[in-house]
């Protein structure tokens, strides 16, 4: 602070005027005031005498005093830059008496101070480090013999040590969730846990005639051909089918594919004349690695369009296996990105353990997007229709869908998969009603 700086505090605040004969770097201490004088109205004489400012002169005075000081200084700088200017002036013309020669040999003693100057710099360079690197090799000594200290069972450092100790193991640890082994066991179990969470979707479904209510059966003639009737003769006439689905919380609903869980249709190509036929669907779900069949009730179904996808609901039960989340605002993956594909394809056709249902797994990486798809290199058989499809992360990505054969008779397995992108599950999930 100088005399006669003024001070604002705040916007349109309480304005203040340093009043000091000379420049204050630090802050003036206040000596207490005596007993006849007091904080207050008195502050001003104190500060006054603390200061050496006379009662008589005040602030306009002093606020007066520094223009003409600060004038003073500029026309003095003024007269120095123009006697300054004067000399160079001078010195230019003289400089025209100047030999070339005396102009090269000045240039080079300039040269050859500079190059001495650097010369000295390097050595002083050099001679830093050397000292920083003898310092360091006296800390590492130094630290050599506090570790010896503390092995050689130091009660004092004993907890600094295991704590050292404790946070090498902390250490260890993080480095190993880095390593390629246990990054592959980390994805690996994250797929795991989604299978769990996978159902085969088991649908029978039967006709009834809507006027008499009977089922339609079948007799097999002499001649081992089938005929429908409605006279309770024979077998019911059923049509089973198998998919995928997967368990999305605790509650029981589970996702699927609209195709998986009713198929649109009469078997008017069976019945001869005018019946009216009403279908019946019975679902049965079993998780995978389970046998226990549980029943299921169809809430929502969307087939228009590219939409095929279905949404189901069981009673919950303890230990129900189900996803942790599901984000159906996700992006579909970009082309490259590691899939797996979970199902069950071919259904009960494929081996099992007895009654044990075990879902499958298989990896690839998405290929490219076509329309509202997504196409997978991983072989997608029938049956895996309606399963999870996650990435490295556990993520649920999309859900199977189809295939496109390749083979010359139009079955078998495919290369060629396409799954839904998780965003269409948008408009069922979560349930409306």
């Amino acid at each position: 602070l100088r005399h006669g700086t003024i001070i604002t505090l705040g916007n349109g605040g309480p304005r203040f005027v340093v009043l000091a004969p000379g420049r204050h770097d630090e802050t003036l201490v206040i000596k207490p005031p005596s007993k006849k004088q007091r904080f207050g109205s008195d502050t001003m004489e104190i500060m006054r005498e603390e200061l050496g400012i006379s009662d008589g002169q005040g602030v306009d005075q002093m606020l007066i005093s520094q223009r003409k000081r600060t004038n003073r200084v500029v026309l003095g700088m003024g007269a120095s830059l123009l006697l300054l200017l004067c000399l160079t002036i001078w010195a230019l013309s003289q400089l025209g008496g100047e030999t070339l020669a005396e102009m090269r040999q000045t240039l080079r003693n300039e040269i050859a101070a500079e190059r001495q100057t650097w010369q000295d710099e390097k050595v002083a360079l050099q001679k830093a480090i050397d000292d920083r690197r003898q310092q360091l090799e006296a800390d590492r000594s130094r630290l050599e013999a506090s570790i010896d200290e503390l092995r050689q069972g130091d009660r004092k450092a004993a907890g600094t040590l295991e704590q050292l100790q404790a946070e090498l193991v902390d250490t260890h640890t993080a480095l190993e969730r880095f390593n390629p082994v246990n990054l592959e066991k980390s994805r690996l179990s994250e797929v795991q846990s989604v299978e769990n969470a996978v159902v085969l979707v088991e649908v029978r479904k039967t006709y009834r005639d809507e006027e008499t209510g009977k089922l339609l059966h079948l007799t097999e003639t002499a001649t081992g051909k089938a005929v429908p009737n409605m006279d309770d003769e024979g077998e019911e006439l059923a049509r089973e089918s198998t998919g995928s689905g997967f368990c999305l919380n605790n509650e029981g609903w589970i996702l699927t594919n609209a195709h998986v869980a009713l198929k649109k249709g009469q078997p008017d190509s069976l019945v001869d004349g005018p019946l009216k036929l009403s279908a019946e669907v019975d679902l049965k779900v079993v998780f995978s690695g389970t046998e226990k069949r549980y029943s299921a009730r169809l809430v929502d179904w969307r087939a228009e369009g590219s939409e095929d996808l279905a949404l189901l609901k069981i009673e919950p039960f303890a230990g129900m296996p189900h996803l942790d989340s599901l984000d159906v605002e996700a992006v579909r993956p970009e082309r490259g990105t590691e899939v797996f594909l979970i199902g069950f394809p071919l259904g009960k056709q494929a081996m099992q353990q007895g009654e044990t249902v075990i879902a499958s797994t298989f990896r690839g990486i998405v290929s490219r997007h076509v329309e509202e798809y997504v196409q997978v290199d991983a072989a997608v058989h029938p049956g895996a229709s309606g399963g999870p499809v996650i990435d490295g992360q556990g993520n649920v990505v999309g859900v199977v869908v189809g295939m496109q054969a390749t083979d010359s008779y139009g079955g078998g397995s495919s290369a060629m998969g396409f799954i839904i992108p998780i965003a269409s599950a948008g408009k069922i999930w979560p349930p409306r009603h």
